[in-house]
C-alpha cells in the first residue's frame, strides 16, 4: 500500500511538473514579453508615434494575443496614418470581443460610409443579430466561471441527495434546471469561441482586388473589390481564398490581397 501511494504521489508530481514546464512556464514567459511590448506600444501611442505603436501591437498579435482594447488602439493608430482599410479590419476584430459596443459600430459605419463601402451587417438576419447581442454580453472568461459555479452546485446537490434512493420533485427540478443552464452556457461559449477564433470574415487590404472564376490569374474575371470591403471566407488552396461577397458573388482572390478578421 505504501508503494502504491508513493507511486501515485510520484505520478501526480510528474504531471504537475509537466504542466509547469510545457504550459505554465512558456505562457508566463510569453506573457511577460507581450506585456513589455504592449507597454512600449501604449507609450508610443501616447507619444503619437502611431506607426511604431501599430508595429508593436502587430508583434503582440502574432503571438496569438489580443483583446477589444488592443484592437481599438490599433484601429486608432491605423486611422492616424491614413490606413483606413487596416482601421476597418481592427474595428471588426475589436467588435468580435465587444459586439454591442455602439461607439465602435459608429466608427466602423462612418469609415465605410466615407469610403463608399456597403455595410454587410444590413444583410444579417434578426436571429444572428439577436445571438450577437445576447452572447456579446458575456466574455469567454465569464462563461467559464458560470460553468464552474454550476458544476459546484451540481456536485453539492449530488452530495446532499446521494445515494439517490428517494429524490423529491424539487430536487429533480433543481437538477434539470442546472443541467439546462450548463447546456446553454456550453452553447454560448461555443458560439463566442467560433465568433472570435473561427471568424470567416475577410477585409480586402489592396486596391482593385480581382475576383477570379477559379484560382488562376488566367481564368475569367468576375468583378473588382474596393479597398476595405468585407467578404466571407469559404475555402482555400495554396495562395488563394474562395470568397463570397455580400451580394452573393463567389470566386477566388489571392490571399495576399486580404486579411482574416
Amino acid at each position: 500500500m505504501i508503494y502504491i501511494k508513493y507511486k501515485c504521489n510520484l505520478l501526480t508530481s510528474l504531471r504537475i511538473l509537466s504542466i509547469c514546464i510545457f504550459y505554465i512556464l512558456p505562457q508566463s514567459l510569453l506573457g511577460d514579453v507581450n506585456n513589455e511590448t504592449l507597454e512600449k506600444a501604449n507609450k508610443a501611442l501616447d507619444q503619437k508615434d502611431f506607426a511604431t505603436a501599430l508595429k508593436l501591437y502587430k508583434m503582440v498579435e502574432l503571438q496569438g494575443f489580443g483583446d477589444e482594447g488592443m484592437y481599438r488602439n490599433m484601429a486608432y493608430s491605423a486611422i492616424s496614418i491614413h490606413a483606413e482599410a487596416d482601421a476597418i479590419l481592427y474595428l471588426e476584430k475589436s467588435l468580435k470581443y465587444d459586439p454591442n459596443n455602439a461607439k465602435l459600430k459608429l466608427y466602423l459605419e462612418q469609415l465605410r460610409s466615407k469610403n463608399n463601402l456597403d455595410d454587410p451587417t444590413e444583410n444579417q438576419s434578426k436571429i444572428m443579430n439577436f445571438l450577437l447581442q445576447l452572447t456579446g454580453t458575456m466574455s469567454l472568461q465569464i462563461i467559464i466561471i458560470i460553468q464552474i459555479l454550476i458544476f459546484v452546485l451540481l456536485g453539492v446537490l449530488m452530495y446532499i441527495h446521494f445515494p439517490f434512493d428517494e429524490i423529491g420533485r424539487n430536487a429533480r427540478w433543481q437538477f434539470a434546471g442546472l443541467s439546462i443552464m450548463l447546456l446553454l452556457t456550453f452553447c454560448f461559449g461555443s458560439y463566442r469561441h467560433s465568433t472570435i477564433y473561427e471568424n470567416d470574415g475577410i477585409i480586402i487590404s489592396k486596391e482593385n482586388t480581382t475576383i477570379y472564376l477559379s484560382p488562376d490569374t488566367l481564368s475569367p474575371q468576375i468583378s473588382k473589390l474596393p479597398l476595405g470591403s468585407k467578404v466571407s471566407y469559404k475555402d482555400h488552396i495554396y495562395g488563394w481564398w474562395q470568397i463570397e461577397t455580400i451580394f452573393g458573388e463567389t470566386g477566388w482572390i489571392t490571399s495576399s490581397n486580404g486579411s482574416r478578421i
